[in-house]
């Protein structure tokens, strides 16, 4: 559920996201070097654990050696200072809280600008964006001028189409919370809290009439791809808009060919601007579509060693094709403009991208919390580098937000038909 008013998905970073590795959630309630130092320690020895793998004495890194002996030393001061204060501290200590600072001053330390300290809220919200699904009701909702929450739309295949909700409904109460005159929190909090397999009690408000509805939450797929077709000078171009590269992205964008490919399209306009990115393997296999195997996709390195992403799969869609672009796209969008840009002949148009050449890891801590840093750089098929520096589009226009003419769009549709 989404609110036009007030989003339920804030993002704070435009940033690739993925390799999330799992802890155990432990609890304890001792001091002084007891099972919750132990779990401090196990949290912080997890960032450095990149470094040095598990149970290992030794292992190389950029070529250089870090030991179990040099962690400890590392983190002696921490666990001192902690000791000290739960021990001694006048006043009462909260140590969820300290602890949560200790990470987040880690994080903050690196001078990495991709990298975060995400709390339970704000980790859900990022993972219900890449895996491209949420539990809830399926609509997108505002607050009008009375005090209504008011049905904007509802989703294909939503709990809320399937039991009845329509556009214009006015949410009266849920569950038997009056929710006229309250803020959307209420609302979202109420749904978002909620596990599959829910039922919730609906009252809206239509045409004047009170109806009450049971309905039963379910995983709601968000889409991130959307198509259509225009007729210019009597040749069908088929548009393709990729609003991110979640992990239903793929599936999304194939259907979208087909229905495209049946209306006998004959060039496709593929929108990225604003999308963010998302899964590398989401990109890499949209790329892979329109690319020769053994094409290179994108590069990676860890500063010493490049690798090589190599297409292994065979060529889906041989059309003309153009890209729009401006400058918030990013990242896993980035990877896919710089493969088709310098792998076949397509036309980049926009405004020069973003310019996200990081790619991160996710790591889950107990409490559902997770650390994200940068691990790695990659570089385009040709070896250039799009960290801060972005891609330059092969056409720049910039956009005139005053204007109801799309200036990029209709220049697409104007080298589309003539490829």
């Amino acid at each position: 559920m989404a609110s036009k008013d007030d989003k339920v998905v804030k993002k704070r970073k435009t940033v690739s996201k993925k390799n999330i590795i799992k802890e155990e959630n432990t609890k304890n309630e001792k001091y002084t070097f007891g099972l919750f130092e132990v779990i401090l320690i196990m949290i912080v020895t997890t960032l450095f654990g990149l470094f040095i793998g598990s149970f290992a004495a030794y292992k190389k890194y950029n070529n250089r050696k870090i030991s179990c002996n040099d962690v400890r030393d590392d983190t002696k001061n921490i666990i001192t200072v902690y000791d000290s204060l739960v021990n001694e501290y006048y006043g009462d200590i909260d140590k969820e809280k300290v602890v949560d600072f200790a990470i987040s001053g880690m994080i903050d330390g690196l001078n990495d600008k991709y990298a975060v300290y995400m709390d339970e809220e704000y980790a859900k919200s990022i993972n219900e964006e890449l895996n491209g699904s949420f539990v809830g009701l399926g609509v997108e909702v505002r607050s009008d001028e009375n005090g209504y929450i008011t049905i904007v739309s509802v989703m294909d295949n939503s709990p809320a189409l399937k039991y009845g909700i329509e556009v214009d409904d006015k949410i009266v109460s849920v569950d038997g919370i009056n929710l006229v005159g309250d803020s959307l929190d209420t609302l979202v909090q109420n749904i978002k809290s909620s596990k599959v397999g829910t039922t919730k009690n609906i009252e809206v408000l239509r045409n004047g009439k009170k109806i009450l509805l049971q309905i039963i939450l379910d995983n709601v797929d968000v889409k991130s791809v959307n198509d259509y077709y225009v007729e210019r000078d009597g040749k069908r171009i088929g548009v393709i808009v990729l609003s991110n590269f979640a992990a239903n992205t793929y599936n999304q964008f194939v259907e979208s060919y087909k229905r495209l490919k049946e209306e006998d399209v004959s060039s496709l306009v593929i929108d990225v601007r604003n999308n963010g990115g998302g899964y590398l393997s989401s990109a890499n296999l949209i790329s892979s579509m329109f690319l020769d195997n053994g094409d290179i996709i994108y590069k990676k390195t860890n500063g010493n060693d490049v690798e090589d992403i190599i297409n292994e799969k065979e060529r889906v869609i041989d059309l003309p094709v153009v890209v729009l672009v401006n400058g918030l796209t990013a990242s896993s969008s980035e990877v896919f403009v710089s493969s088709l840009k310098e792998n076949i002949d397509v036309v980049v148009i926009g405004t020069r991208t973003y310019g996200k050449g990081m790619i991160q890891k996710m790591i889950e801590l107990s409490g559902n919390k997770y650390v994200k840093f940068s691990v790695q750089e990659w570089l385009t098929a040709s070896g250039n580098k799009v960290e801060g520096v972005g891609i330059v589009p092969d056409i720049e226009i910039p956009f005139d937000d005053e204007s109801s003419y799309d200036v990029q769009l209709e220049k697409a549709f104007e080298l589309a038909k003539e490829r």
